[in-house]
C-alpha cells in the first residue's frame, strides 16, 4: 500500500509539531527508570547537534515514555522537517543500538508524525500540551519533576540537566506565551500544594480523634500508614508532627 504523502510546504518556512514513537515498545525513554536516562539524554544531545547543523528554531519538546514531541521551525535553505528529522531518527537509532550492542534494527515505530501550525494560540496551546503531557499521562503529579520538557527552560531551572537549557528558543516564543506557560505552572504546583495541605490536615485530625495526644505509640502498622498520607511542605508540616512527638522521624 502506498504512503501518503506528508504534508509540509517547501515554499515558506512554517512550524512543524513533530512526533517520532520508538518500535521496539519497551519504553526506552521512560523517565521513571534511572536506567533510561542515557537514552533520552542521548536523543537530546542528538537533537541539539541536528540544530546546530541545520539551524532550525525550537519552540518546545517533551520526552515521554515511548515517544517524543518536537515543535520546530527549518530554514529550509539548509534542510526541511524531513531532513531535519531524517538526521534526528537515524543518528539516534545508530548510536542507539551501538550503545546497547543491539546489532541494527528499528528504532523508531514507522515515519515520524507531523502537522503545521499558524498563530500564537496554536503555539502557546500546543506548548501547554507538551508541558501537562507527563501529568496527563500519570508520570508525575508536578510537570516540574519531570526533567525533559520545555518547562524546565520556560522557568529557568534546568540545573540538573543543564546542558540542554538553551535547546528552546525563547525569544521566538514570544514573552507573552512564555509568562502564560509560567503562570501555569506555577498553578499547577500551588493547587498541588493546597491538596497535601488538605491531605496532612484531614489525617492529623483523624488521628487525634482516635489517639491522644500525649501518649503516641503508633504500631508498625500505623505509622506506615501515617508516613504515607501524612505529606506536605515541610517546613509548614514540622510543627505539626512535634504536637505528636514523632521523634522517630525527621523530614
Amino acid at each position: 500500500m502506498a504512503r501518503y504523502p506528508r504534508v509540509k510546504n517547501n515554499e515558506a518556512e512554517e512550524i512543524y509539531s513533530v512526533s517520532t514513537k520508538e518500535n521496539r515498545n519497551n519504553f526506552m525513554f521512560d523517565v521513571t527508570n534511572p536506567e533510561n536516562h542515557p537514552n533520552i539524554l542521548l536523543f537530546l544531545n542528538v537533537f541539539k547537534r541536528a540544530k546546530a547543523k541545520y539551524k532550525f528554531t525550537v519552540y518546545g519538546f517533551a520526552i515521554m515514555s515511548n515517544h517524543v514531541h518536537l515543535l520546530i521551525k527549518p530554514r529550509l535553505s539548509l534542510g526541511d522537517i524531513s531532513v531535519i528529522m531524517r538526521y534526528v531518527n537515524g543518528r539516534f537509532s545508530f548510536e542507539y543500538n551501538k550503545m546497547h550492542n543491539n546489532g541494527g534494527g528499528h528504532t523508531w515505530k514507522d515515519r515520524f508524525g507531523s502537522k503545521i501550525l499558524r498563530g500564537k494560540n496554536s503555539i502557546r496551546n500546543m506548548l501547554r500540551y507538551f508541558i501537562l503531557n507527563p501529568v496527563r499521562a500519570g508520570i508525575v503529579e508536578d510537570p516540574m519533576d519531570h526533567p525533559f520538557h520545555l518547562g524546565h527552560t520556560i522557568m529557568t531551572a534546568d540545573e540538573q540537566f543543564p546542558a540542554f537549557g538553551d535547546i528552546v528558543d525563547l525569544s521566538e516564543i514570544g514573552k507573552d506565551v512564555v509568562e502564560y506557560l509560567q503562570k501555569l505552572i506555577m498553578q499547577i504546583k500551588k493547587a498541588i500544594l493546597e491538596k497535601a495541605k488538605a491531605k496532612a490536615s484531614y489525617y492529623l485530625k483523624m488521628l487525634a480523634a482516635k489517639i491522644p495526644k500525649h501518649s503516641f505509640n503508633l504500631s508498625k502498622k500505623r505509622k506506615e500508614q501515617f508516613y504515607r498520607y501524612f505529606s506536605g511542605p515541610v517546613d509548614e508540616i514540622r510543627d505539626e508532627r512535634k504536637k505528636y512527638n514523632l521523634k522517630d522521624y525527621d523530614p
